[in-house]
């Protein structure tokens, strides 16, 4: 039986860091002379939508009808300063958020984070701002984003690709806004501390799903394949587990096995099949080929 999305919220410390920050963010409102704003990034498949969804389980909750303590929008794909304006607007259900002038819209916010008292902003796909070719386009909208912060005294959090960071680094009025960026890491096996990150976050799954008797997959030889598999990132690990469940659903047995988990790889990292690498067969000194190509393949658009 699959588990429900509620119950399916793993809070591993590279989760749970991001968590804390975000804390620090939504309880500095009102609190503190300045309000406390943080970049949280992460590659693909990290989880950064899972910590958004905690966010909004944790802190958003109205406890009046029509507040809106965490408001969530997302970057426009062209970031003109009044699309941006107005997808903050949209999420606050301005029925005119298209409408108006900067100083208009911007005093509309203002006004609507008061009336909602709105605690926290938080801004996904930062990275549609970056664009080499259109960089008197990148600055005014980093700009008109550290006057939204001067004006509404509310914290932000802005979440992206890596490359967000180029934001701060080409506005420097804005980069004094935000505290230190916290980084959401793949899981890796380098140490012992974060292999045994990874070890716990599949005994977690272990427990959550049924394998077949005798299949512990969070033992140090499958957290190695699982590694090799996926790279440390949750995303794929997740995708791979979901795919192996519905095979072994497919067989009516419901229990996942390992030759699952390998065809799972299969179809999910197809491109590592073509050369008959799969983490889950492979001989274990043989296994790191697969990491070496999913660096380069483009399976898995989780964020």
């Amino acid at each position: 039986m699959e588990p429900t999305d509620n119950e399916f919220i793993i809070k591993h410390p590279y989760f749970q860091g991001a968590l804390d920050c975000i804390q620090l963010c939504f309880e500095s409102c009102g609190r503190s002379r300045k309000p406390r704003c943080t970049p949280i990034l992460g590659m693909s498949g990290v989880g950064k939508s899972e910590v958004i969804k905690e966010v909004l389980r944790t802190f958003g909750k109205p406890r009046k009808p029509g507040e809106m303590p965490v408001v969530v929008v997302e970057s426009p794909s062209y970031p003109t300063i009044k699309a941006f304006a107005s997808e903050i607007l949209l999420a606050l259900n301005d029925p005119l958020y298209h409408m108006g002038t900067e100083v208009l819209m911007v005093n509309r916010i203002k006004r609507l984070f008061s009336e909602k008292n709105t605690q926290l902003l938080i801004i996904e796909e930062m990275q549609n701002l970056i664009d080499q070719e259109l960089d008197k386009l990148l600055f005014k909208t980093t700009d008109f984003l550290k006057r939204l912060i001067n004006i509404t005294k509310k914290p932000i959090v802005i979440m992206g690709l890596p490359q967000t960071i180029m934001l701060l680094q080409c506005n420097r009025q804005l980069k004094r806004r935000f505290t230190e960026c916290y980084t959401i890491k793949p899981f890796d096996i380098v140490t012992a501390e974060s292999r045994g990150y990874l070890a716990s976050f599949l005994k977690t799954l272990q427990n959550k799903f049924q394998f077949q008797e005798g299949l512990q997959i969070y033992t140090s030889e499958m957290t190695t394949r699982f590694y090799y598999a996926s790279g440390g990132v949750v995303g794929y690990i997740i995708d791979i587990i979901y795919e192996a469940l519905r095979l072994a659903l497919k067989s009516n047995t419901g229990l996942i096995s390992r030759s699952h988990l390998a065809q799972a790889y299969n179809i999910i990292a197809c491109g590592n099949n073509l050369i008959g690498i799969n983490p889950f067969v492979a001989e274990l000194n043989k296994c790191s080929a697969a990491l070496d190509i999913l660096k380069d393949t483009k399976y898995g658009k989780k964020s």
